[in-house]
């Protein structure tokens, strides 16, 4: 049996708003809604978001007025970052600013010497946006 990841299988998000969630990660990512449902279980709208046909995020958002607890399976931990193949750091930057996304500079990789830069999602979510 190998061991160790092969690669990243998708991103659990608690979005605080659907229609915030949607623009933010279909509209402006170009991410893809792959399946929607409901989840009993955690009292939740439950998206399968997908990046070039391959399975991304999964998003969650509580009914209106749910805390997330970790009764329903949702803690406080966050994610730190999620990170993006794009074809031009700058372009997407300039495009999240445009729709008035706060932003952090494009930054060169030391090791790969690769362009980066981040945005933060509708929930403060960091989003890395990485050149190919």
């Amino acid at each position: 049996m190998e061991r160790g990841a092969v690669c990243i299988h998708h991103v659990g998000i608690v979005a605080s708003s659907y229609e915030q969630a949607v623009w933010f990660y279909c509209n402006l990512l170009g991410l893809v809604i792959h399946k929607e449902s409901y989840s009993a279980k955690r009292k939740a709208r439950k998206l399968q978001l997908y990046c070039q046909d391959q399975y991304a995020i999964e998003l969650f958002i509580p009914e209106k007025g749910k805390a997330c607890t970790v009764e329903s399976g949702y803690t406080k931990a966050c994610v730190n970052h999620i990170s993006f193949l794009v074809s031009d750091v700058a372009k997407m930057l300039d495009c999240m600013r445009q729709n008035h996304i706060e932003t952090e500079g494009v930054n060169l990789d030391g090791e790969t010497g690769k362009r980066y830069g981040f945005c933060y999602g509708p929930d403060g979510v960091k989003i890395e946006l990485y050149e190919m």
